[in-house]
């Protein structure tokens, strides 16, 4: 599914017009929170704790990084979470810990501020913000489980619509592709599902669903509204059927780690794991009918980002991918799928810089030095033997998994994780 030989490109050894400045205000190297990509591919844009933005440019098909630019202070802390809007590629919001949200515009060479709004009240800590995919709305999410919606039909106007107070810890949330459900991930393993109706405007349950005793700290929806990935605090990945609202697979075998983040990449039919071309350019999600899912998993701890599909196996099978330096450094590591093709893969490695995973080429643009990837592809003979001894060990972890579980019951239920985007603050208990 995977090239035999994969590249690496360093965005952090980029030409940013300034970064050198950037570097002497902070004391050490700035290390990557959180990243995300625009909606056709072409852009993607990270965050330092050194409250700067990144933004780097990519020509279609190529990945010839163009265009980097870097907003010095986005905000007064460091940014927690980004995304772009969908019907416009150059635009994004970013929330930072606090009650602002600012809106932004890249524009040629330049980026700057278009808007700066309070959501979730004077007070508020916002870590998360999201688009609806249709671009309608966007969700705001704050520490104490608000999470206030917006209409943004008219350009570079946020309209309040309502607030939605849960009554759980959240963790994370995401929106169905029709636009008019928000899915939470909350603790004690449960995802709970709003309808929006914006025409009076109102906000109800849907839907709550126990999928866990543990933690569900990372959420997010397919593109083709067919399912939902989830991670978890006890090392799980469970995929839901967005219909029925059942577990149709589970991967828990690979670590025994919490997990970290899951992005998730619906397959065009002609591209399965089973039977997918190596010499297929790409993968685009025009094709609406699909036959299986990709999934990039990162763990909180040393753990390395692995990328599975739902057509395998989870006890017997290997990854498809492991990328060894996707690790834990002073944030948690992220694994994003470029969302034009499945075999560029954005990430933040163990030294806290940015970069882009692609298929192989004659070499590597901008300069950079070609950092080897290691690939596990099932069947292979050069993996036989090693894949026996993995299995092996992966059946030992998921017994010795079992007797704690058995053992411990579910001494995790009143345990709370620290936010996805900023390990190093705990958020309060909900009463």
């Amino acid at each position: 599914m995977f090239s035999s030989r994969i590249d690496t490109i360093n965005l952090d050894k980029l030409p940013f017009a300034s970064s050198s400045s950037s570097q002497q205000k902070h004391a050490s190297k700035p290390q990557t929170i959180t990243l995300e990509w625009n909606s056709d591919g072409t852009r993607l844009a990270y965050s330092k704790n050194d409250k700067s933005v990144r933004i780097v440019k990519f020509e279609h098909g190529r990945f010839n990084a163009t265009q980097p630019m870097i907003i010095e202070e986005a905000h007064d802390k460091p940014v927690g979470s980004i995304n772009w809007d969908p019907k416009l590629t150059s635009r994004f919001v970013t929330v930072a810990r606090d009650s602002t949200v600012h809106c932004w515009d890249v524009h040629g060479h330049t980026v700057k501020l278009v808007r700066e709004f309070q959501a979730n009240g004077e007070h508020s800590v916002n870590f998360m913000v999201k688009y609806s995919k249709d671009g309608s709305h966007l969700a705001v999410g704050s520490i104490d489980g608000k999470i206030t919606i917006f209409n943004t039909q008219q350009e570079f106007q946020f309209e309040e619509l309502i607030t939605l107070q849960l009554q759980d810890q959240l963790f994370e949330f995401d929106w169905n592709k029709a636009s008019d459900c928000i899915l939470c991930s909350l603790g004690r393993g449960v995802v709970e599902i709003y309808r929006l109706d914006s025409e009076r405007p109102s906000i109800y349950l849907l839907q709550s669903l126990q999928l866990t005793a543990s933690d569900i700290t990372s959420l997010r929806y397919a593109k083709n509204d067919k399912l939902f990935a989830v991670g978890t605090k006890d090392s799980q990945v469970q995929v839901v059927d967005a219909q029925e609202l059942v577990t149709v697979k589970s991967f828990e075998n690979y670590c025994d780690q919490p997990v970290g983040t899951v992005d998730v990449f619906p397959l065009p039919k002609s591209t399965s794991s089973a039977g997918l071309k190596r010499d297929d350019p790409e993968a685009t999600l025009d094709d609406s009918s699909v036959s299986g899912v990709l999934l990039a998993i990162t763990y909180e701890y040393g753990s390395p980002a692995v990328v599975y599909s739902t057509d395998q196996d989870p006890v017997k099978d290997e990854p498809l991918l492991k990328i060894e330096e996707c690790q834990r450094s002073e944030f948690l590591a992220i694994a994003r799928f470029n969302p034009k093709n499945y075999r560029v893969i954005a990430y933040n490695d163990s030294q806290g810089d940015s970069k882009i995973l692609y298929p192989g080429t004659n070499g590597i643009k901008n300069g950079e030095s070609r950092e080897p990837v290691r690939e596990r592809r099932n069947g292979g003979k050069e993996d036989e033997r090693r894949s026996g001894r993995d299995r092996d060990l992966n059946r030992e972890r998921q017994r010795e998994r079992e007797r704690r579980r058995d053992r411990d019951g579910d001494r995790d239920r009143g345990r709370r994780s620290i936010h996805p985007y900023d390990r190093d603050v705990k958020r309060p208990r909900l009463n």
